[in-house]
């Protein structure tokens, strides 16, 4: 409703005669258009309005959430000055509505003035407020409270009892207002219920008049029409022709003689654009229309999904039934009384599961009879817990057809309580799955058997690194209690900090895809010490690939170990016997020189001839050749060492070097040029044992020079080394080729088999390639042969460090 017109003059002033500015007011209430959409600005104008004509501070709209004493909502409202601070407690207009003395105003529809000296309920209200003065106009419409408007003036306004008689009006055409507003509101939920009524229930309305020959369809009998503008509900519908005059001829007889009584009928019709045809049934009475003549009112639901819904129960029902006749499972019915349990009916199971063919078979007397003897107390249990809880589970053995006894499992549900409470029950043949149950318990036994006995540690750990499961050896090594187990400890307990440290970055490599991994650590075992142990590690993952657990198992390796370094130690001291000849050689050149040098120092002496500067010359080769020497012994005692066990960072230049050192005068001595190629951009550090790898590379070089040897060429022979790195850096890669005249591929495939060799009998222990193998695999690297254009190549592979 909005008042778009401009305020009358006199409303907008403050005048000295009340009634001309109450006049005013109203008619510009009267005269300005309503327009429901706008209603609130309508509301808007009227209060502000009514204020500004009292010189009031404040103007409230209170409305009724609900008619009778209920509560009220200031919906409206107008102040005189913007910003001005609202009073607090918004509760407040309500309690003034029902204070007694205010109350008996309202319900009388008389305009009410308040002051706040005022002792009772209402004066203790304004005072709360901060009001002084208030004119209350009771909304009062069709014999209902709609609410009332509060004019508030934070000053003494006496002259405002001369205004309640005049003000009547004003309230009465504001009750009108809400209470209309109300209606329509009343009447659009009505329209709205309905319209969800006909929508959930699948159901039209419709009018006919036949004078008017005029047909109105709801909204959802629209729906169904096939032509809702057709002019009867024949053609609307599209009803077949074979049901259209029973159709018009029981529309007639709504209102027939036999007087206005509701009626029904049933017709197919093909329906507003269903694709199929329908099955419609119409229900109506005879009314009353607008004028003196009669209309047919009624109804319209689509009924083929009810009667094919009947038609799919019928069919459901009977499946069901031939599905409990066929099925293994016995399903049984009955009913406990005072008389016990007695059964009644049973499906067609009954005799391939109890050998019998009467449901009293199940009954407590005839079924202990063929219970099995060990099992008798379950049966006895059966009916006290029927009789007590109204359900019963358990398994027993029951004879069957053929006289020997299966497993089955038994379910009854008692549906009432009772002198005769029926009964529910299925019983199922599960023979298979005890027998299933019973191979699995033994698998389990020896599977615990192998994991306790097996001379190896087992443990299990989850995400969070707390031991779950640990096997008898692990207890018996770590000092555990076999009762306690491994409960309350983790697995980080057991390990050093290297290798808490490396535990993180094993357990993240870990995926479906890759779920293992293996490596060797140090631990120490009470009573044992230090000890080198191989671990194997898997890891358990659920459905999403989150690591849920990881089993380790674990191997005591220190005896194999120690025997592989002995083995190691044992083939460098065989190339160290083999390359003695030539390293006496190599020493007994700078003795050589040492004893000329002393010579001419002493004759120079002897002479008296004073030459210091010769004389040191002589000195300064004696120091330098001493110097050779003593490198040459380093590097064997050095070479001869036994290796740490813990693997370090080293330059593999450096290495290369130190091999070269041992072998280059003896090699020149035999006609071979040996040659050093390096490529290497950054850092050359691997991890590892630097005497390890300078013994494969003797192992290689010694090799080399024995092919090129027995090749019985005797001039323009080498030996290349080779040491570059990757474009990524990643890798490492050591190449030692000869021109000794390859392997033959025969050979090549057993090249690293111990005790593999081409040489003499006496000249070979077949070890060294072996040996060289598994150095190269323990630094994470490989070793493979090729044959070149003049002979074989030896390529090493090692992560860089």
């Amino acid at each position: 409703m909005l008042m778009d017109a401009e305020s009358v003059e006199g409303v907008r002033q403050y005048g000295e005669d009340p009634r001309n500015a109450i006049d005013a007011l109203i008619r510009s209430m009267m005269v300005t258009p309503l327009v429901r959409q706008a209603e609130g600005r309508y509301l808007d104008r009227v209060l502000a309005d009514l204020g500004r004509m009292m010189a009031a501070d404040r103007a409230l709209l209170v409305v009724r959430e609900e008619q009778g004493r209920g509560g009220g909502r200031i919906e409206r409202s107008w102040m005189l000055h913007e910003g001005m601070v609202a009073p607090t407690g918004a509760d407040e207009p309500r309690r003034l509505l029902e204070c007694a003395a205010v109350r008996g105003e309202i319900e009388h529809g008389r305009v009410v003035f308040l002051e706040g000296s005022r002792g009772d309920c209402a004066g203790r209200v304004l005072v709360r407020r901060g009001v002084r003065s208030l004119v209350l106009l009771p909304l009062l419409a069709g014999g209902r409270e709609w609410g009332a408007v509060l004019v508030e003036s934070l000053s003494d306004r006496a002259d405002w009892a001369t205004w309640s008689s005049g003000l009547a009006p004003v309230a009465a055409m504001l009750g009108g207002i809400l209470a209309a507003r109300q209606e329509t509101v009343r009447v659009s939920l009505t329209e709205s219920h309905a319209d969800a009524v006909e929508r959930v229930e699948g159901m039209g309305s419709w009018t006919f008049d036949p004078e008017a020959r005029r047909l109105w369809l709801s909204s959802e009998a629209r729906r169904l029409a096939a032509d809702p503008e057709g002019p009867d509900l024949a053609e609307a519908f599209g009803v077949i022709a074979e049901d259209r005059s029973r159709l018009k001829a029981w529309v007639e007889s709504l209102c027939g003689s036999a007087g206005m009584a509701p009626a029904e009928l049933t017709v197919r019709a093909a329906g507003g654009g269903q694709g199929s045809s329908l099955r419609l049934r119409f229900r109506g009475v005879c009314a009353l229309g607008d004028g003196s003549g009669h209309v047919r009112r009624g109804t319209v639901t689509d009924v083929s999904a009810r009667d094919e819904g009947d038609r799919r129960h019928q069919e459901t029902s009977e499946l069901f039934a031939a599905l409990l006749e066929s099925a293994p499972v016995l399903v049984y019915l009955g009913h406990l009384g005072a008389g016990g349990l007695r059964i009644t009916h049973a499906s067609a199971s009954l005799w391939s599961i109890t050998g019998s063919q009467d449901p009293s078979c199940l009954e407590t007397a005839s079924l202990a009879s063929r219970t099995h003897p060990n099992d008798l107390s379950v049966v006895r249990e059966r009916l006290e817990k029927l009789e007590s809880e109204g359900r019963f589970e358990g398994a027993y053995r029951l004879r069957n057809a053929d006289g020997n006894y299966s497993w089955v499992y038994e379910e009854i549900r008692r549906t009432g309580f009772g002198t005769d409470s029926r009964l529910v029950g299925i019983l199922l043949d599960i023979t298979e799955r005890k027998s299933f149950e019973a191979n699995v318990y033994a698998s389990e036994r020896r599977y615990r058997a192998i994991v306790e006995d097996v001379p190896v540690f087992i443990v299990r750990f989850g995400a969070d690194l707390k031991l779950n499961f640990a096997n008898t050896a692990f207890l018996d090594a770590f000092g555990f209690d076999h009762q306690q187990g491994p409960e309350g400890h983790s697995w980080p307990e057991f390990l050093g900090e290297d290798e808490i440290r490396q535990l993180g970055t094993r357990l993240a490599g870990l995926s479906p895809s890759s779920p293992t991994v293996d490596h060797e650590m140090e631990m120490v075992l009470p009573g044992l010490g230090v000890r080198s142990v191989v671990w194997s590690e898997r890891g358990f993952f659920d459905d999403r690939g989150d690591l849920v657990e990881v089993q380790a198992v674990g191997r005591d390796n220190t005896e194999i170990r120690e025997a592989r370094e002995k083995l190691i130690h044992a083939a460098k001291m065989a190339t160290l016997g083999e390359m003695a000849t030539g390293a006496a050689h190599e020493i007994n050149q700078p003795l050589n020189v040492i004893r000329m040098a002393a010579h001419n120092a002493r004759r120079l002496l002897d002479s008296g001839e004073e030459n210091p500067e010769l004389l040191l010359a002589k000195i300064d080769r004696i120091e330098g050749q001493v110097s050779r020497a003593a490198s040459i012994i380093d590097q064997m005692r050095m070479f001869g060492r036994r290796s740490d066990r813990t693997p370090v960072l080293f330059s593999v230049r450096e290495a290369v070097d130190n091999a070269l050192v041992l072998v280059r005068e003896q090699f020149g001595n035999n006609g071979i040029d040996l040659r050093l190629d390096t490529e290497i951009e950054g850092s050359d550090n691997v991890l590892g044992h630097r005497d390890q790898l300078e013994q494969v590379l003797m192992n290689l070089m010694v090799n080399a020079r024995d092919a090129i040897v027995s090749s019985g060429s005797e001039s323009g022979h080498s030996i290349r080394i080779r040491l570059v790195s990757t474009d990524d850096g990643g890798t490492i890669l050591l190449e030692v080729s000869d021109t000794g005249g390859g392997v033959d591929e025969g050979v090549q495939e057993r090249m690293f088999e111990p005790f593999f060799t081409t040489k003499e009998v006496g000249k070979g222990t077949g070890l060294g390639l072996s040996i060289s193998f598994g150095i190269i695999q323990e630094m994470g690297g490989r070793i493979t042969v090729t044959n070149q254009e003049r002979g074989a190549c030896f390529r090493i592979e090692l992560p860089a460090g």
